[in-house]
This record gives structure tokens, sequence and C-alpha cells, in this order.
């Protein structure tokens, strides 16, 4: 009796490879309440190549692959294209019936609102980033009943309509994953990156683009060894494939400044759960807006205190001088200055470490914020 109350939900992301809002997307249907929600997640066709079918298989949620093709450039062929994706995906929802669709990225609400719309299923969107055109926004944001912004400030740059519109942050479970960590694993990363002495171990993670701010940390590892101090960065990330790519241009950086022993590039890391808990702290560089980083969320969860900028979702996250610290964008002298003093005051490390877990197992974690959206979905499901 139980198994036929249950409401199926159609989970749709096009996106074939591994990033953050696919991550966040497995969090959240892992979360969810088996005995009133059957989950399935409809996915691009290329995502056995790019390893995130693997992510859904190995977390064990039922997925399905279709063909999900470009919509950009926005002109009339692709328009084409679009109406005969949103026409094939009204076929799958015939024969799916799900009670409701969640669309998990930008191409996927505009062809899923159509399809579902035509077959009376209702529709809610996640809204995870700055990249939906504001126009096509307007004009479809008609169709869903609800959408759920990961923070304000991306709420607040689509002028969204409040009544169909609810901020849920993103949640996490990164905590989890460290449960089954020994911790010898993460001192043996920290060895294996520095010595013993090294005043601060400082962690990027992000693709190697220009917006992203990496070169803004090299600058300020410069500052800080010019000041006397012993630092390192760890990048973690990499620009390929990646439309502005400045990966070559930060390795250059980091030799014209003479600071290349003090910066490891690591190159894209698969499972980020021990580097991540062997760093002193994460510097998140971004020079434009970040919507709410998932970062600085696992970053938090590890126990690892944030230097942020105070741009975007972040200080959504990050409350400066009590559980990290902000600083403004594309300045490295002030990140350099919020370093050192994480590097003479042990102390505050600590603090903002114990503060920086206690806010995000507070308001982050997948838990959390599924709790929240299942009151959304309910809201929606007749």
């Amino acid at each position: 009796m139980q198994c036929e109350m249950r409401k199926k939900i159609l989970f749709i992301d096009h996106t074939p490879f591994v990033g953050g809002a696919q991550l966040s997307l497995i969090a959240h249907v892992e979360e969810l309440d088996v005995d009133l929600y059957e989950p399935k997640i409809i996915c691009s066709e290329l995502a056995d190549g790019l390893g995130l079918a693997k992510r859904y298989a190995d977390a064990n949620i039922p997925f399905l692959q279709i063909d999900m093709p470009r919509l950009r450039p926005y002109n009339f062929k692709n328009a084409k294209r679009w109406w005969t994706s949103a026409i094939f995906l009204r076929k799958v929802l015939k024969e799916e019936r799900p009670d409701l669709v969640v669309t998990n990225t930008v191409r996927s609400s505009l062809t899923a609102s159509v399809a579902a719309r035509l077959e009376k299923i209702p529709v809610c969107w996640f809204i995870r980033d700055f990249t939906f055109p504001r126009l096509l926004f307007l004009l479809f944001s008609l169709l869903p009943e609800k959408i759920i912004f990961n923070a304000n400030a991306t709420k607040e740059y689509y002028f969204a309509p409040s009544k169909k519109s609810e901020v849920v942050h993103i949640g996490r479970n990164f905590h989890k994953k460290l449960e089954n960590i020994n911790k010898d694993l993460i001192l043996k990363q920290r060895l294996e990156w520095s010595s013993p002495e090294t005043d601060l171990l400082v962690g990027f993670v992000g693709r190697l683009v220009v917006w992203k701010g990496a070169q803004v940390l090299i600058e300020a590892i410069s500052i800080l060894l010019q000041r006397g101090f012993s630092v390192k960065a760890i990048i973690m990330g990499t620009g390929k494939n990646q439309d502005d790519d400045n990966e070559a241009q930060i390795l250059k950086l980091a030799d014209d400044l003479s600071v290349a022993d003090n910066v490891i590039f690591t190159g894209h890391v698969d499972d980020l759960v021990v580097p991540m808990a062997a760093l002193d702290v994460l510097a998140l560089t971004s020079i434009e807006p970040e919507p709410f980083s998932s970062a600085v969320v696992d970053s938090m969860l590890a126990g690892v205190p944030v230097v942020g900028t105070n741009i975007g979702g972040t200080p959504e996250a990050i409350i400066d001088n009590e559980t990290g610290f902000l600083v403004c964008p594309g300045d490295p002298i002030e990140l350099a200055n919020a370093l050192e003093k994480l590097v003479i005051d042990k102390d505050l490390l600590r603090s903002f470490s114990l503060r920086g877990k206690d806010r995000a197992m507070k308001f982050f974690t997948s838990a959390v914020t599924t709790c929240k959206i299942e009151k959304i979905y309910s809201s929606i499901i007749r």
C-alpha cells in the first residue's frame, strides 16, 4: 500500500559531465524519502563517456539517457531542434507518467517545461547559476509551478515572480564521506604536499578559467612569501575544454613570480574528500559572482575555513569574521592580508573551522535542504 502512494519524480539534466549542479542533484536524490517519492533521472546520452552515468549508477539512482541537442546560439535552426527535442521528451513523459518533472539546468528547463505542459504534468525548476538568458527566463518562467533558487543572489538576478519562487541553498553530504576516511590518509596527503613547517596550505578548487580567479591566489602567495611566510597553494582543477581557459597563463604567472615551488597544480581531482580535508583554508577567488559555491559548502563541512570574495551568493554562506573572511574580488593584497591573519592567529583559524562547520551542518547539508524541498514538492503534486 505504501509503495502505491509513492509519487514519481523525473529529474531532467542535459549536462553530460560531472559538475557542481549534477553532484548537488545526486546528493538531493539520495536524501529523498523513499516511502514518499520514486525518483528517476533523465540525462544526456553522452553521460556514459564522461563519467556522469557511472555516478548515477554508483548512487543507485535509476536513469534514462536520451539525445539532448545544443540550443546555443539561439537561432532559427536551434529553435527547430529545441521543438523536436521537446516533442521527443513529451513521448518519454507519456511512457514514464511522472507526478512531477524537476529540471536541473537551463536547457532542460526550456525543453521539459513545454513537454510537461503539453502532458499536463507540473514542473519545478532548480536555478543554480546566472546563465539563463533573462528574456527567455521571463517568457518560460510562466510554465513551472515553482522555481527553486540556490541563493537569494540568483533569485534577485532574475527578478523572479515572488509567488512561485523559493530559495533553498545548496545541500551537500561531504561530512558523511569524511566519516569513512582514516585520518592518517589526510596527514599523508599533507606531507606529500609540504613539510610540517609550512605555515599554511591554501586550496583552490574549480575550473581554471579567468573569472574563477586562481591567478589572484598565485599573486597573493607571492605577496605572503615576500613577507616571509611559508605558504603553499594547492590548485585543484583544469581549464581543459573550457571557454576562457587560462591554465597556461596561470602556470606562466607562477614561474614569472618565482613561486612555482610553492604552487602545486594537481589537475582535475575526481575524489576531493581527502585533498579538501588536508587543507588549512580554501580560497574562493572568483572575480565574477558565484551563485552559491558547492566547494565552499564542502569545505565548511570538512571543517576547513574559507576566504571568499564578497559577491554573488558567497556572503550567504560565509559570515565575515565569524566563519571565514570575505574579501574584494580581484585584490591579491586583500586576499594576502586575510590569509596572513590565519597564519598568525591559529586560534582564529580553529574558531573559523568550528563555527563554519556548525553553520554548514545546520543549514547546508543535503538532509536539511532536501527536507525543505520535499515540502515544496508536496505543495505542487496534487
